[in-house]
């Protein structure tokens, strides 16, 4: 059986791919070799542009035996793709130390998919730091500033916008992989504008190290592999709501005002002389009006059924008509009155 010695050139990519180097390419026809680690399968292959796009070519012969080293040369696993995978990703290996160490620790446990997809989608954040972040994103305190920004999200809750101010190495959490030493750091950041603080846990080189970022002047960060999650004092907020919140927090009020029919999921909605049929969450954002002070919001919420009377309506037949009745001249947008 042929013998391959390899080390970890680059984690786990998109496509759930790893790089490995070959250490001693003059004896093998190949340099480079992808691990396929979805679910910590561990499947090897040849690949294609491997510092590109890193492309799955085809699997390697059972017959071949992979030697996985340390940065150092030294071994510490071995297998073929005849045999199961002993080492699961650094990601994998990395959440299950964190599990084991965390459970005394206070954090929130952030969903970073469901952010970059609700991001993508509309840019709007799920997570609970950004979420709260965006409470002392005041226009009246910082008009200035959020200008400068383009009045952007996810630039208020941006690195760019915010640095680090502390390090704690949390005691007790150093480990190894495939030879490289790790722990677990509390790290206390603060935004340049507002000056609020938080921390978040993040997995360092153990001793950790610091680095520059060439984008961003002026400030250092600490390297890390990994986001574990961030602990804030809530009970701390700004004056402002952010908006998916803001309009969550409607339209659950709007669902008990005017419940979903069996055979209507929609409202009606008066705004001058025009009626349109629009989603619960449409005629939230709609009654918010760019306007996301905690305080006008709440009040809005406590008096939502005297504002929205004759405004807004449960999408029916009975409504529909009434609403003619009650707007002689009203106009109903894409025909929604018919």
């Amino acid at each position: 059986m042929k013998e391959i010695k390899v080390k970890l050139y680059r984690q786990e990519d998109g496509n759930y791919v790893e790089l490995w180097e070959v250490i001693n390419p003059q004896e093998n026809n190949s340099k480079y070799y992808g691990r396929y680690t979805y679910h910590d399968i561990g499947t090897w292959y040849y690949v294609a542009d491997p510092l590109g796009l890193c492309e799955l070519d085809h699997v390697v012969e059972n017959d071949i035996m992979f030697i996985l080293c340390g940065e150092n040369g030294d071994e510490y696993f071995r297998y073929s793709n005849a045999e199961e995978n002993p080492l699961p990703k650094f990601k994998t290996y990395m959440k299950q130390k964190w599990n084991e160490f965390s459970e005394n620790i206070k954090h929130n446990i952030e969903n970073m998919n469901t952010n970059f997809w609700s991001e993508v989608i509309n840019g709007e954040t799920t997570l609970s730091i950004n979420q709260w972040l965006l409470t002392f994103k005041d226009p009246e305190l910082y008009k200035k500033e959020i200008n400068d920004m383009h009045g952007y999200d996810e630039n208020w809750t941006s690195c760019n916008y915010s640095k680090e101010i502390g390090y704690e190495s949390i005691a007790e959490t150093e480990f190894e992989y495939l030879g490289h030493k790790y722990q677990f750091v509390k790290v206390t950041c603060k935004h340049d504008i507002c000056g609020v603080e938080w921390n978040e846990f993040l997995c360092t080189d153990s001793p950790y190290v610091m680095e520059d970022i060439p984008w961003i002047k002026d400030k250092t960060y600490i390297r890390n592999y990994g986001y574990l999650g961030n602990w804030f004092d809530a009970s701390n907020h700004g004056a402002m709501l952010d908006k998916r919140t803001a309009r969550k927090l409607l339209e659950n009020e709007l669902l008990k005002i005017y419940p979903i029919e069996k055979s209507y999921r929609s409202l009606l909605y008066i705004n001058g002389i025009y009626c349109y049929e629009k989603s619960y969450s449409d005629v939230a954002e709609a009654l918010m009006n760019k306007d996301l002070h905690r305080k006008n919001i709440l009040d809005l919420i406590k008096n939502l059924k005297d504002k929205t009377e004759n405004i807004v309506f449960i999408n029916s037949r009975e409504n529909k008509q009434k609403i003619k009745e009650l707007y002689p001249e009203i106009y109903g947008h894409n025909y929604c009155l018919i």
